[in-house]
């Protein structure tokens, strides 16, 4: 009879604290939904997550790593621990590791003998001086893709994590990464603005130089080194549409082995872009059969063509010593500088 009551005191005992525990988290998770949705500047949204999510489930360290699309690769972002400052900033294959495997599969991974998977990074612990016993990582989606993967290493009160772990850290990371994703969009919007502004400013002192001179080849060669300046270019050639030679006769050139006096309609991206009057932009040169060889490094090229009203009158070409060197971005850059430059040009030409 003691016995059964012992039990069922025990029996209650324990769903209370688990109970207890329940409500703390539920109130974590409240009080960080409001935390990472308070503020759009990205860095503070990162750090949050992660010191939430130690707090959370009661880790020792924790990681939040961002997936770097263009290279393919898992970044440390923010690190809390005792071996923090040594693994921010380091990159991870896609798929390579633990947290690698979890960006892959978009599965949550449960590792409480962390030094028996031969998946783990030794050299990671070796390098930080830091002994991991267990881990838990989730991935962090939105819109159907993975964006990060937020990965809690060794529990303060237990040797191991559980499956009610995981399933609270998943629902924790749904929710960080909406709030990831609205600070990086906001943080793009911001560079983007700043980058108009930039450029608007740019613009503006371009027309005062160009219209301060009445020499033509003066006018081409300006507009040939801003476009280089402001598009990042490596070489580049700015040209006059002959349409009696049926041409482009390259009046300025920049990091050209070789500079022809003209080049015929019929051949080369800056003939193509004459005749059709839309620009061009080839971020691997090897692939466009067009393309005619100015630079030797070149390995991106764009052509916009100097419009008067609807006849175009010249031709910029500006190029890159790397492969997807340009983007749509830069491209409308170098078409508004080309629009720009039409009015100084055809000014120095009835000069």
């Amino acid at each position: 009879a003691i016995a059964d009551q012992a039990a069922s005191v025990l029996y209650k005992t324990r769903l209370y604290r688990q109970t207890e525990e329940r409500a703390r988290q539920l109130a974590v998770l409240n009080e960080v939904g409001n935390s990472i949705t308070s503020t759009l500047d990205l860095r503070t949204v990162l750090e949050t997550i992660v010191a939430k999510a130690i707090e959370l489930l009661g880790a020792e360290a924790g990681s939040l790593l961002l997936v770097d699309e263009q290279n393919n690769e898992l970044v440390f972002e923010v690190t809390f621990g005792p071996a923090a400052e040594d693994l921010r900033g380091q990159r991870l294959p896609f798929g390579k590791g633990i947290v690698g495997a979890v960006a892959q599969t978009r599965q949550p991974q449960i590792v409480n003998e962390a030094q028996t998977d031969i998946r783990w990074l030794r050299d990671v612990d070796r390098t930080t001086a830091f002994s991991t016993r267990a881990l838990v990582a989730v991935p962090m989606i939105t819109k159907n893709r993975v964006i990060g993967v937020l990965e809690l290493i060794n529990k303060r009160d237990a040797d191991r994590f559980n499956e009610d772990d995981v399933q609270l850290l998943t629902t924790f990371a749904t929710n960080a990464a909406v709030a990831v994703d609205n600070a990086r969009l906001f943080t793009m919007t911001d560079q983007a603005l700043a980058s108009r502004l930039d450029e608007l400013s740019m613009l503006q002192e371009i027309d005062r130089q160009l219209n301060t001179s009445l020499d033509i080849k003066r006018v081409l060669d300006l507009t040939l080194d801003w476009g280089l300046r402001m598009t990042n270019a490596t070489a580049g050639s700015v040209g006059l549409v002959n349409r009696e030679q049926n041409a482009v006769d390259l009046i300025a050139a920049r990091e050209y082995t070789y500079q022809p006096a003209s080049l015929p309609l019929e051949r080369g991206l800056a003939g193509a872009v004459a005749k059709s009057g839309q620009p061009i932009l080839v971020n691997d040169v090897t692939t466009d059969a067009r393309y005619v060889a100015g630079s030797p490094t070149t390995q991106s090229q764009m052509s916009v063509p100097i419009k008067r009203e609807h006849d175009v009158i010249g031709v910029m070409n500006l190029e890159n010593n790397r492969t997807n060197a340009f983007g749509i971005l830069a491209l409308d850059t170098a078409t508004r500088l080309a629009d720009h430059a039409a009015t100084a040009i055809i000014n120095a030409q009835l000069y």
